[in-house]
Parts: C-alpha cells; structure tokens; sequence
C-alpha cells in the first residue's frame, strides 16, 4: 500500500511539473509569436529608428520610437494624464485613429480599464518605462499578449464593426499632453496657458484648414466665429437672454445629442447673464436677432475637464456651434 502511495505521489509531481513546463511553453511560443510578428511588421513597413525596451531585463516585448522628447513631469501610476492617441492592428483591418475623439484625461494607473476607451494594457508600462514624461510623443509596436490577447477586442469581423482580431499585435501613436503652464498668455485674462490648451488652440486651428473653413475671425480668448446671416438692430450683451436654436458638434463631425432646434422655430431661451459656456456666450455677443453664426472653441471655453450632462461629449472636446439667433427674450 504504501509502495503504490509513493508511486502516486510520484507521479503527481511529475504531472505537476509536466503542467508548469507545458505554461512556461505557451508563454515562450506566445512571446516568439509575437517577435516574430514585430520583425516582420518592422521590415514589410521599411520602419527604422526602432528600439527594444530593455526595462525589467527586457522582458516586456514592446518596441518604440521616441519622436519627441517631453520635458515635463515624469509619469508615475498615481499620476493624471491628457493621453492622445491612434492604434492599428497589424493585420491592417483595425484603425482608430481620430485623435479628437481618443482624447483620455485620468489616472495613469486607470487608463487599462475598459470603461477608459479600451485601451490596451500594455499601454501603462509604456507610458511610464518608455516615454516617462509629460510632453513626449512615441510610436509604439505593442506586442499582442500586452494587447487585446488571444481573445482580441470588439465584436464582428472587420473595422466597421471594431473588430481586433485574436493575437494581434498593436501599433500605437501616443502623445501624452503636457498639461504644465506654458510662457503663452491668454490676452483674454492675462494668465498663462497651460501646455493642453496650447494643444487644443493647434487642434481647432487644423480643423480649420484641413477642412478648407474661411471667414473665421479668432477673439482673444481663442474663440472662432463666423457670421453666416447677418442679423438686425441691436448687438447682444452679456446680460441679455435671447431665443436661440442650436446644434452642438464635436470636431470629428459627431453629433453630442445637445440640440436645441424647437418646430416652431420660437427657440429656446439662453441667459448669457449665467451660463457657464464662456464661447457661447462670447459669440453671441457679435451677432443680433436674425443672426446666424458658426462658433470654433477650445475644451477652456466649454467644458474642459468635464463632461456636460449628455455623455457623448467626452473630457477635452474642443466643440463646434451653430447658432440660429430668433429674438430677444421679452
């Protein structure tokens, strides 16, 4: 009896360790999968300049290229960071690239989870190891297991259903805001700007000429406006209501749902006396009764770091208006 107990125990222990060498196997197949992968995607793309990151005896996978060099803070988990950023698959059938609507502002520790745009895991030991302070912007080839796994991401089979196949490995452009003051002053309030609205200032100015817009004046504060229809009699001033009907945009061209244009074309009431939107209300101060007007803000003059009621307005959305001004409010 006791012959056949040891035996058994024997044999368990080899079966134990048949297991541990069999998951030490998959780890090591799923890592040369993936340098593989990298190596290929690194020479079919003619991609030069491209690093190993050797942090932790380099052992993440991960390949970089450092495009610019921040000189901000250096990044730690506990920290909040503007993240922006673009991911392609290598397949090639994955593409999320509009920057304005991949816009993160959290914790570092957090930007993993899903509820957080779904954002790789792999991307916080990049942030932190590879670009490591504020300011800096990189490529990055994330190999599939710090990725989306062998699971992958999304429902469906192809990017119009947002699909990222299993074991895919990940290219990523990464732009981490420095969000510090800057030496560029606000001649609106006479204080600095800080590096995210020098950013959004370049994002609002690219819409404009990527999208070929003429007429724009740009205010002090760093509104653009245009006035499409002139209006009639007085000018509007910030302690007037007005009835106006509206359509809020994101600069991707994405509707945020808070649209106000009433069938009876009576409007809806707008207090510039309290409402909290500083280019609104700024920009209605340039038009009359009759009016109609096209309004261009950075995230400062609308809702910066928060979210308005409607949450398709993400944090850090610089947002387009277009504003049908009916009639003072009587």
């Amino acid at each position: 009896m006791k012959r056949i107990f040891f035996t058994l125990l024997v044999l368990g222990v080899f079966a134990g360790m048949s297991s541990c060498r069999k998951d030490a196997d998959k780890d090591i197949d799923i890592r040369a999968y993936d340098e593989q992968q990298i190596q290929a995607y690194i020479k079919s793309n003619g991609l030069t300049g491209f690093a190993r990151d050797l942090t932790g005896g380099d052992t993440s996978g991960i390949y970089y290229k450092i495009i610019k060099q921040g000189t901000g803070a250096v990044l730690d988990y506990p920290d909040m960071v503007s993240l922006v950023f673009t991911i392609k698959s290598f397949d090639g059938q994955y593409l999320k690239q509009d920057t304005m609507i991949n816009h993160i502002y959290n914790f570092l520790g957090h930007v993993d989870k899903v509820r957080y745009a779904n954002i790789p895991y792999g991307v916080q030991s990049a942030i932190k190891n590879i670009l490591k302070n504020k300011g800096t912007t990189a490529r990055v080839l994330l190999p599939s297991r710090l990725a989306y796994g062998r699971s992958g991401f999304g429902s469906g089979s192809s990017e119009s259903s947002g699909r990222v196949a299993g074991n895919q490995s990940l290219e990523l452009y990464i732009n981490v805001i420095n969000d510090a003051e800057t030496n560029v002053i606000d001649q609106s309030t006479g204080k600095k700007l800080t590096g995210q609205d020098v950013y959004d200032d370049m994002v609002v100015a690219n819409y404009i000429a990527n999208n070929n817009l003429t007429g724009f004046q740009k205010t002090n504060s760093g509104l653009w406006y245009k006035i499409t229809q002139p209006g009639n009699g007085s000018t509007i001033t910030p302690f007037m209501s007005v009835n106006i009907q509206w359509t809020e945009t994101l600069l991707n061209g994405l509707r945020t749902g808070n649209e106000f244009n009433n069938e009876t074309g009576t409007g809806y009431p707008f207090d510039l006396s309290v409402d909290a939107r500083r280019g609104v209300v700024e920009g209605l101060q340039f038009a009359s009764p009759g009016a109609k007007l096209t309004l261009l803000m950075p995230t400062r003059l609308m809702y910066k770091y928060a979210t308005s009621s409607n949450l398709n307005v993400p944090v850090l959305s610089c947002i387009r208006y277009d504003i049908n001004v009916i009639s003072f409010v009587e």
